[in-house]
């Protein structure tokens, strides 16, 4: 019942991905007008927990973890720290490897803190293309991290 809300703008061409939803991923969505390389644009919001009180830093740390698990190193991360909707934020600028005969590309990956009495929660969006420069891409993508939203469980 404590479980932060997130919100997700959803500009226009990219739609909710159904059957993809577990209690980590919590939603994801795709915009195939964006195709190139065989493969779509993707933006994916999941949420973690811990039933203990950590600090932004290592809810940080554990999540570019996740990401040095793809085979990129911690040097090669854009890391900038901020906040959003008043909560410790962290931004992820990185380039995913070959995997799956999909060529390299960038990902970019925005983590939010979020704590209750009872846990440590982790927002996390991932964002990603094979078309970085393509300008619906660039606007959609703005739109998509600033728009991001974590708030208060309404059961709080």
């Amino acid at each position: 019942d404590d479980e932060p809300t997130l919100k997700i703008p959803t500009p226009p061409g990219w739609n909710r991905v159904t059957g993809k939803d577990t209690d980590l991923l919590r939603y994801t969505m795709v915009n195939r007008d964006l195709s190139t390389f065989d493969f779509a644009p993707t933006a994916v919001a999941a949420l973690e927990s811990v039933p203990d009180a950590m600090e932004a830093d290592a809810v940080f740390a554990a999540q570019r973890k996740s990401i040095v698990g793809l085979g990129v190193p911690e040097s090669a991360m854009d890391i900038t720290d901020h906040e959003l909707c008043g909560l410790p934020a962290q931004t992820v600028r990185y380039q995913v490897p070959e995997m799956n005969g999909l060529r390299p590309h960038p990902a970019t990956a925005l983590f939010v803190a979020y704590q209750t009495e009872l846990r440590t929660y982790c927002a996390g969006l991932t964002i990603q293309t094979t078309a970085p420069d393509n300008l619906t891409y660039k606007r959609d993508a703005e739109t998509i991290l600033t728009g991001f939203q974590v708030l208060p469980s309404p059961h709080a």
